[in-house]
């Protein structure tokens, strides 16, 4: 699924404009202006920082929960 998306971003954004940072980012930009919706950038961009915080979140919680699930067994 990941190779689609990167498939995708190299379809919208010329190579040459690529960041390896924020290439994400940089293809909405080129994509919102190209249709004039640069008011949705804003959105996207937050949209994908509370994506990040989110996943970050699952991450820490699941280990979390996980060793006190080894710890109430005893292990």
């Amino acid at each position: 699924m990941l190779a689609f998306a990167s498939l995708a971003l190299t379809c919208v954004v010329p190579p040459e404009q690529l960041n390896l940072v924020s290439g994400v980012i940089d293809a909405f930009v080129i994509f919102f202006n190209a249709y004039h919706w640069q008011w949705m950038i804003p959105i996207i961009v937050l949209m994908i920082i509370l994506s990040g915080i989110g996943c970050l979140a699952a991450w820490i919680i699941g280990s979390a929960k996980g060793l006190y699930a080894a710890a109430k067994r005893g292990m």
